[in-house]
């Protein structure tokens, strides 16, 4: 090869990466202010469900027997929102997938839940104290019981596929919430960086 055709070679690589460079300064306002709309809307979805209620939704189904109904009817408005295809709920950045991939599974568990979470197993009361209601688990549904034994057998395994759904939800959750941590230099390698976070926060599935 003569040192004309290997000058040339070289001229051209550096064309490309200038060209390249020129192309994603050009590109970068766009692709970035996609990403903080999404993660915008991502922080109001989360506000919505409410970080505090994820976290100790498998406690409160577990040990406490107790879900606030609330929290029911603000996700059944969120997946109604998602059917319609809100805007405060699509995502449209270079990483819309993770996003769209971790909501659709959290309401995905959330249907597995409300299967468990339901007469006669659980019960819907009001509460006088702070004027809400709440759904608790009733110990007594016939359901637990097996035919002719006066003791309820099954219950504890009720409760406990119920605390692992929800553990499963807030995994989802807390996914979706690390999304929003990443910086726009980050998701320009989000085959890399999205699970370096996940694995970072004992988030992998």
């Amino acid at each position: 090869m003569s040192n004309i055709n290997l000058i040339d070679i070289v001229k051209n690589i550096f064309y490309f990466i200038g060209s390249s460079a020129g192309l994603f300064a050009v590109l970068r306002p766009v692709f970035e202010s996609k990403l903080q709309q999404d993660i915008q809307n991502a922080r109001k979805i989360i506000e919505r469900i409410g970080e505090n209620r994820i976290l100790y939704l498998d406690s409160s189904i577990y040990s406490h027997r107790c879900v606030s109904s609330e929290f029911f009817v603000d996700i059944d408005i969120l997946s109604n929102d998602i059917s319609e295809k809100k805007q405060c709920t699509r995502f449209f950045s270079h990483i819309s997938c993770y996003f769209n991939t971790e909501l659709k599974e959290i309401i995905n568990e959330y249907i597995n839940l409300r299967s468990y979470i339901q007469v006669p197993e659980w019960e819907p009361r009001y509460n006088d104290d702070n004027g809400k209601s709440a759904w608790y688990f009733n110990k007594k549904a016939e359901s637990f019981y097996p035919s002719g034994e006066h003791f309820p057998a099954n219950y504890p395994k009720h409760l406990e596929e119920a605390a692992k759904i929800a553990d499963k939800i807030k995994i989802r959750f807390l996914r979706f919430q690390a999304l929003t941590e990443l910086h726009y230099i980050e998701t320009i390698f989000h085959k890399w960086t999205v699970a370096k976070l996940y694995k970072k926060h004992n988030l992998t599935v």
